[in-house]
């Protein structure tokens, strides 16, 4: 035993020093950003049909207001949108690996659909009930 209160203290047990996975935070991060920015493009898939069920039964079919009409004519051509901001993070990362600098563009092209899913549920949201109070208006 040493004099030395501030000394490292000795053990017998012997441990093995395993190399840190440097991407597991990378992968992670990646994996829930991109999941984030896919949620609303597969919620549009299954609550503007519906939307569009009520509508039909209002019958104002035909005077929509032109953001409804314009979602609810495009909203299946969403997934192909992500798909766009997909494949480009597909490919760097085949090119590049998980360098520092291929991270940051794959963050960066994640982050710009992710404010763009944020703005589409916002929007989406608008549209879908600009008909209803525009029913409520005239009852």
């Amino acid at each position: 035993m040493s004099d030395n209160p501030y000394a490292q203290p000795e053990s017998s047990i012997q441990t093995q020093n395993k190399p840190i996975d440097q991407y597991s935070g990378f992968i992670t991060k990646a994996i829930i950003m991109t999941t984030f920015a896919l949620v609303p493009y597969i919620a549009a898939l299954f609550i503007c049909p519906q939307f569009e069920e009520i509508f039909e039964n209002f019958g104002t079919n035909s005077t929509l207001p032109t953001l409804t009409r314009l979602i609810m004519n495009n909203y299946k051509w969403l997934p192909l949108l992500w798909g766009f901001a997909l494949i480009p993070c597909i490919l760097l990362l085949a090119k590049g690996g998980f360098s520092p600098k291929t991270r940051h563009i794959f963050f960066k092209i994640i982050t710009i659909n992710l404010i763009f899913s944020i703005l589409f549920i916002v929007v989406a949201v608008i549209a879908m009930y600009l008909p209803v109070f525009h029913v409520s208006t005239v009852v």
